[in-house]
């Protein structure tokens, strides 16, 4: 589907890092399918280590002058990219960053050709300070781009894949508070809310995060469920996609069964 559904950009959102994102990842590798792993986020140590080595780099290079021209810009940040991945093991999401930085060149030459070499220095320097290279993925070169609905705010894509809205998974530990209450209905197709306003404390929260991801796409928004999960000991077990699933404006596509799993 994912060749199929978009005509351009696509975001793979998912509500946190886990077994499924290292599925995802791992099968997008193996099909060969070019991709952005954003799945860092925006506060861990890592990211703002980079950005502490980004402004360290920059201010090295751009000693003594007044600003940096076009092409010391660019030497600037090929030169931090190269650096990233030629030394990968320092950063974990080093290619991502390399990837990011190439989008801000793309950035700097389409829509701020018009400023000063100063201007351009102060410019590229906040970027760094503020930790907002993310916002740059639309120049990413990559078709494909996966990161958690917390780090999409504010993004856009024309298609939007939503995997993982799963009972127990999404919204979570709420699922056992709702399923004592007797709050649920639950089918072969998912649970459902049997009265909103029995909502267990915290469903509302998982909800509003939904629709930030289902927000972020211009044209479609495609969400997905299993019917069968693998626990961490490399175990199957059986699940149900999440009363989320069952939101109005949300419709089944299909449902597919393939090895006992739906």
């Amino acid at each position: 589907m994912l060749a199929q559904g978009s005509g351009g950009k696509i975001a793979i959102l998912v509500r946190k890092r886990g077994a499924l994102t290292n599925l995802v990842t791992d099968e997008l590798t193996k099909e060969g399918m070019s991709h952005s792993n954003g799945l860092f986020s925006d506060i861990e140590p890592e990211f703002i280590e980079f950005n502490a080595f980004a402004l360290s780099r920059i201010t090295d290079e751009a000693s003594g002058e007044k600003g940096v021209s076009r092409f010391a810009a660019d030497k600037i940040i090929d030169s931090i990219s190269d650096e990233l991945l030629t030394c990968s093991g320092r950063f974990e999401y080093g290619r991502s960053y390399a990837m990011l930085l190439r989008a801000l060149r793309k950035h700097l030459k389409n829509d701020c050709v018009a400023l000063d070499p100063s201007e351009r220095f102060d410019y590229i320097m906040s970027v760094f300070s503020e930790g907002s290279l993310r916002r740059f993925s639309d120049y990413l070169d990559a078709d494909i781009s996966m990161m958690t609905i917390h780090s999409a705010k504010g993004l856009e894509w024309n298609t939007v894949f939503i995997p993982g809205v799963t009972r127990f998974d999404w919204p979570g530990v709420i699922c056992s508070r709702c399923e004592s209450a007797g709050m649920r209905s639950r089918s072969a197709h998912g649970c459902r809310i049997v009265d909103a306003k029995k909502m267990p404390d915290g469903l509302i929260e998982e909800t509003g995060l939904l629709y930030v991801g289902v927000t972020r796409a211009r044209k479609a928004v495609y969400v997905s469920a299993s019917m069968q999960l693998r626990t961490n000991y490399g175990n199957h077990q059986v699940a149900c996609p999440s009363c989320l699933t069952s939101l109005p404006g949300i419709e089944p596509v299909s449902w597919t069964v393939m090895d006992g799993e739906g």
